[in-house]
């Protein structure tokens, strides 16, 4: 029942971010796309060969698999929230975006955005670190996690917010974020696909950490997303 689920709470959290404004099947997919499979699929297994000895993600036909699902998830979804009589085309909306900015103002938004994200992430684990710290150290709880050294979760992370603020360029050129609405409909995006779906089928970790990590990760979500709509307006 979990990946049933995590997929329902995905395509649940998406929808809402498309509501306000009518946009093409291909602006919604493909935007849906870079963000289910890049976002909430690539950049959590690559954590992974990272934060545990043995990841759960780590064959290429995990990875195939994962890009047909995401694929056809975001293809419902788009179906049920665009609409198909519009004539703009996802090209024309990054082209649109991209020149109200130079491309040196685009790329200092782009390295804050990565340094944000990596702050934030670590800040927030900080706090979190007492909560989830036998998990890591002790072997006898058998989940095989391990901490990374500090340079290691920085370059991570700052490897992660960069493909993270890259993936979310499509959506943004889409639906521009005009209000607070946007923020709260992004970071609920977010937190399903970087919190709440990966924890659901993370079936063998204890209830206890599951929740830990969503919190944290959910926290996380509003505040980089908060970020962005801050960086974007």
């Amino acid at each position: 029942m979990a990946p049933t689920a995590a997929r329902a709470i995905t395509i649940g959290a998406a929808i809402p971010l498309f509501q306000s404004v009518p946009i093409s099947f291909l602006d919604a997919w493909l935007s849906l796309w870079l963000i289910l499979y890049v976002i909430g699929f690539a950049l959590i297994a690559l954590e992974g060969f990272f934060f545990m000895e043995e990841p759960e993600i780590r064959h290429p036909h995990q990875f195939i698999g994962a890009l047909f699902a995401t694929s056809a998830i975001a293809a419902i979804t788009a179906a049920i929230a665009s609409s198909s009589t519009l004539e703009f085309s996802l090209l024309e909306n990054c082209r649109e975006l991209l020149e109200q900015r130079s491309p040196w103002d685009w790329c200092q938004m782009a390295l804050v955005a990565a340094v944000l994200y990596t702050l934030a992430y670590i800040a927030i684990g900080m706090a979190t670190w007492p909560f989830v710290r036998s998990y890591y150290q002790d072997p006898n709880k058998g989940l095989k996690l391990r901490l990374p050294s500090g340079p290691v979760v920085s370059s991570l992370q700052m490897t992660r917010g960069l493909l993270t603020a890259l993936a979310l360029v499509p959506l943004i050129a889409s639906i521009p974020p005009s209000g607070m609405a946007w923020w709260l409909q992004l970071s609920l995006l977010l937190a399903a696909v970087m919190a709440i779906a990966p924890l659901l089928m993370a079936s063998k970790w204890p209830v206890k950490l599951r929740l830990a990590h969503a919190i944290e990760i959910s926290v996380f979500a509003v505040i980089y997303a908060y970020t962005l709509w801050w960086l974007l307006t």
